[in-house]
């Protein structure tokens, strides 16, 4: 029954497409850009329709990245990208197990509005880890819930050290 109140929600609502981009998610974009030699490769983990790949699409964002994926469990929501943005791969799968994609695949990895809908929320954290590559910007995570912005950034510096930053910021959307 929850699985046929989903499908009807993927087919009845339509993010529809806009230009706006989180301020951190930009600066993020820029930093993984800028500490790799060659062009990164970037997920986005729960793409929906691709509204945010859209807006950076507009942007010029995605031209500084080698390989772009959306990954959505809707087939509806997935042939609406593939539509919209030919160019970005779309695949059909659960975020928390997605087979299709190898181990330390991405630079980067974007997951807005995706951990308050999942059933087990430390299998999307594995699986997000389970796709990031080793070293530089590890990853950059923002996940929305109720209101609350979780970040979680790792960043290894040039002595291989590497530092975490976890933070909790109330409506940090209004920056």
């Amino acid at each position: 029954m929850k699985d046929n109140l989903f499908l009807d929600y993927s087919r009845k609502h339509v993010h529809f497409y806009d230009e706006s981009i989180p301020v951190l998610l930009e600066r993020g974009l820029s930093l993984v850009t800028k500490c790799r030699e060659t062009k990164p490769a970037l997920l986005d983990l729960g793409c929906g329709d691709g509204r945010l790949l859209f807006a950076l699409y507009r942007k010029g964002i995605l031209t500084n990245f080698a390989c772009i994926v959306g990954v959505d469990i809707s087939k509806e929501r997935i042939e609406r990208l593939r539509k919209e943005l030919p160019f970005i791969k779309g695949i059909i799968s659960d975020a928390l197990n997605v087979k299709e994609l190898p181990i330390c695949s991405f630079d980067f990895i974007i997951c807005l509005q995706l951990i308050e809908h999942v059933k087990d929320d430390h299998a999307l954290v594995s699986e997000i880890k389970r796709l990031l590559k080793d070293g530089g910007l590890r990853m950059f995570l923002l996940l929305f819930a109720s209101g609350m912005v979780f970040i979680f950034m790792s960043k290894t510096d040039h002595l291989g050290l590497t530092l975490h930053m976890l933070g909790n910021i109330y409506l940090l959307t209004s920056l």
